[in-house]
Parts: structure tokens; sequence; C-alpha cells
């Protein structure tokens, strides 16, 4: 198939004899393969240019994971590794005395700690109401009105209630 429309764009008098001569005059025939091979070379300039635009993007978001990728691991394993250093190092560092310099971090340490557990806590709801939200209306049954919009509920509450007086 690509073949031949390489053969055909290259060489447009073998599409002019496999049709009838009837169907189309030849010099309208040669203006819209002109047309045709203008067109062509537009739309493969702008394909080409949205490619290399997009694999650029592509190739600078994958370096820009990469490198803070790195930067993360680095710091966890430098955390995990050296932690209990880090904070008596923080703890000598704190002008207060050691022990309310201790319990200053302690407690920082705990509300840190509450403050991840709650974001993945939330996190995990939001996304469990979200898939709810998604799957289960899908499955319940719709009411005859549903459609409607409140205000035309509310015109049609109106006049079935004066309807019945």
């Amino acid at each position: 198939m690509v073949s031949w429309a390489q053969q055909t764009v290259n060489e447009p008098s073998t599409l002019k004899s496999m049709l009838p001569d009837w169907l189309m005059p030849d010099q309208w025939l040669q203006s819209g393969i002109a047309m045709f091979k203008a067109r062509i070379g537009d739309v493969i300039r702008l394909v080409s240019g949205f490619l290399s635009s997009s694999v650029s993007s592509v190739t600078q978001g994958a370096i820009d994971l990469f490198l803070h990728l790195f930067v993360v691991f680095f710091g966890v394993f430098y955390f995990l590794h050296d932690g209990h250093k880090l904070i008596k190092g923080l703890i000598e560092r704190i002008p207060l005395g050691r022990e309310e310099a201790r319990a200053l971090v302690e407690k920082t340490l705990l509300i840190t700690t509450a403050t991840l557990k709650s974001i993945v806590i939330v996190g995990l709801v939001q996304g469990a109401l979200m898939g709810w939200s998604e799957t289960v209306p899908a499955v319940l049954p719709r009411k005859a009105n549903a459609g409607q919009t409140g205000i035309e509920k509310h015109a049609l509450d109106l006049s079935v209630a004066s309807n019945g007086r």
C-alpha cells in the first residue's frame, strides 16, 4: 500500500491510466495532482514539526523525572543511613537546653508523621470515592425525570400541583 502511494505521488500518470477518460479531464487532473503535491508537503512539514517538538518535550520530561528521582533516592538513602546522626546534630545546634531541644524535635517528628499519614489516608479515601462515583451510579436504575434540569423539575411539580386542585 505504501509503495503504491509513493509510486502514485512520484508518477501521477499511473493514477491517470487507472481512471476512465470521461471521469476527469486532463487539465483538472493535473491541477488536482499539483494541489495534492503542495498540500502533502505542507502536511508532512506540520507533522514533522509536531513530532520533533513532542519528542523534545518528552525527552526533557524524562530527563527531569530521572534527575528528580535521583535526588529523592539520594536523600532517602542518607536520611535512612545517617538519620540518627542528623537528629543528634540538629539537637546540638538548637539554642535550647538538651531536653527542650529533644522534646521539640520529637514533637516535630510526631507532627510530620501524622501529617504524612493523613495525606495518604485522604488520598485513599478520595480515590475510593472517585472510583465509587464512576461505577455505582452507572449501574443504578435512573428515574423517569433524571434528564431534566432543576427548573424543569420545579415547573413539572408546579403543574402537577395546579392540576390536582
